[in-house]
């Protein structure tokens, strides 16, 4: 390799690492159609990432994760106190949390934090659904 070629493979790779780096705003926006479960727009999340649902000390909660053709990501019950996170594969255009304890539950995409249902504190069971964009 001459001074010349490896002098254009040092300023294409240290090019390709900043546009591998760029920064990533994710937002979660609750759809103002009614319908029978909340519905949320994610945006500007890359795939594969992670949900985090964390439960705080108040009380434990019951979560079951599905995708689309139902199939499950996770399910069981996350203690006071803990953080569950779950893998979010590419491809991925829809996700369910149906959760069982909502006023201790906080759902998150990256560092966005999900807005709870007006009705969580007296509703306190339910599927949300998150449709990836």
């Amino acid at each position: 390799q001459t001074q010349s070629e490896s002098a254009e493979s040092d300023t294409s790779s240290s090019e390709s690492e900043l546009e591998s780096v760029p920064q990533q705003v994710v937002t979660v926006t609750r759809s103002t159609e009614q319908t029978d479960t909340p519905t949320y727009s994610v945006t500007g999340l890359k795939l594969p990432q992670t949900l985090s649902i964390d439960v705080d000390a108040s009380g434990e909660s019951w979560v079951s994760v599905t995708t689309e053709g139902d199939i499950s990501l996770f399910e069981g019950v996350i203690p006071g106190g803990a953080t569950q996170t779950i893998q979010l594969d590419e491809g991925m255009n829809r996700v369910y949390v149906r959760i069982g304890y909502l006023p201790s539950t906080t759902v998150k995409f990256d560092d966005a934090t999900v807005e709870l249902p007006a009705d969580y504190q007296t509703n306190q069971t339910q599927t949300l659904t998150f449709d990836i964009e």
